[in-house]
């Protein structure tokens, strides 16, 4: 997005309140945007430790009910 600013020329000191509020604004916003993909990417990882964890218990559960069906030969 262009701001007016840029197309006008303007230098910092002499945009005014208006500009000053609206790039403020746009900031705001952009910050709790990342702040809610950072949430999300966090969960997503979470959730896929947890994904991990639950698969290797598993497949550890499966190993210990094999080994006692099994007879052992010697």
């Amino acid at each position: 997005m262009v701001r007016a600013y840029a197309i006008k020329g303007m230098k910092r000191k002499n945009r005014g309140e208006k500009y000053d509020k609206e790039e403020q604004e746009h900031n705001e916003q952009v910050g709790e945007a990342e702040k809610e993909r950072e949430l999300l990417l966090k969960s997503q990882q979470r959730k896929l430790k947890l994904k991990k964890k639950r698969k290797e218990l598993k497949l550890e559960q499966m190993n210990l009910w094999e080994s006692q069906l099994l007879p052992v030969k010697k």
